[in-house]
């Protein structure tokens, strides 16, 4: 998670929360990955929010992930198949 404080651009003496108290805030919960104060108005670390989240979910799941045993053979076999008409018409002799 990211701690995100809103309205970057109002002057200190207008904000409810200071860098300093949202950081300390932050401190206490491990899944807080990073606060950054954004502004929507000046177009301030709007996108740097989505980066970080995103390289933190990344760096998350890279840890979590296993190898995976493969799910196809690592051979192909060229050899033809009879198709399932064929095999149906020999069995039942229905097209003979």
């Amino acid at each position: 998670m990211i701690l995100v404080g809103a309205k970057q651009d109002l002057a200190a003496e207008k904000r409810e929360v200071t860098e300093e108290q949202a950081r300390k805030f932050a401190s206490n919960y491990p899944e807080i990955v990073d606060v950054v104060e954004t502004s929507a108005k000046n177009s301030v670390n709007i996108e740097t929010v989505f980066i970080t989240l995103s390289r933190a979910l990344k760096n998350k799941y890279e840890k979590k992930a296993q190898p995976r045993s493969p799910t196809f053979p690592n051979t192909i076999d060229n050899q033809p198949k009879p198709s399932l008409f064929a095999s149906l018409c020999s069995v039942n002799r229905c097209c003979n």
